[in-house]
């Protein structure tokens, strides 16, 4: 048996096991958790046929269990470090789809607590992020991108930037049923 003590996420040229997570149960993506003998983990997310192992389950996962627990400003904190983290990535991955979604997640999250705390510029900020992001890598995030947007803008009283991200909302949410009805139909 191969292992080293070495720092998290290092541990590829050892002996390891590794747990996968299929959350969404889509065959298409997946989340791995792996340990080596000595108890160093890593982990990393899979999808579009590729493995990310910049994502960082560690200070996501604590972002999203303080927002449940409603300690918004820690929720923020560890958000903050995952993006830190992810966004290092970009320099060396820039056009990595699974980084890119990977941020998404965490913008989306921060847009989201901002939102809760009432801060709706900030939130606008994070999802306006998404919406570039989404445009690009993960479309199928669109409608909800766009519904938190016109919900900033509902809450800041502009109701014509309101409306219109709204019908961008129902525009995006009815194309997707569209091509899930056709998938259907086809199969």
């Amino acid at each position: 048996i191969k292992s080293s003590v070495t720092a998290r996420d290092k541990m590829q040229s050892d002996d390891w096991i590794c747990i996968n997570l299929d959350s969404f149960n889509d065959q298409q993506s997946l989340y791995a958790i792996y340990c080596n003998p000595v108890g160093i983990q890593g982990d990393s997310r899979f999808a579009s046929n590729q493995e990310d192992h910049s994502f960082d389950m560690v200070y996501y996962s604590k972002g999203k269990i303080y927002k449940r627990t409603g300690e918004y400003e820690k929720a923020i904190q560890y958000y903050k470090k995952a993006f830190s983290l992810f966004e290092s990535g970009i320099t060396l991955e820039s056009n990595n789809e699974n980084l890119q979604n990977s941020i998404n997640y965490v913008n989306n999250s921060l847009g989201v607590l901002y939102y809760e705390l009432k801060d709706y510029k900030k939130a606008l900020s994070y999802f306006t992020k998404c919406e570039k992001l989404s445009k690009t890598y993960h479309k199928e995030f669109l409608p909800i991108t766009y519904e938190n947007i016109a919900d900033c803008y509902f809450k800041m009283k502009n109701y014509d930037d309101a409306e219109d991200y709204f019908k961008l909302a129902v525009k995006y949410h009815l194309a997707g049923k569209k091509q899930v009805y056709k998938y259907l139909l086809s199969n």
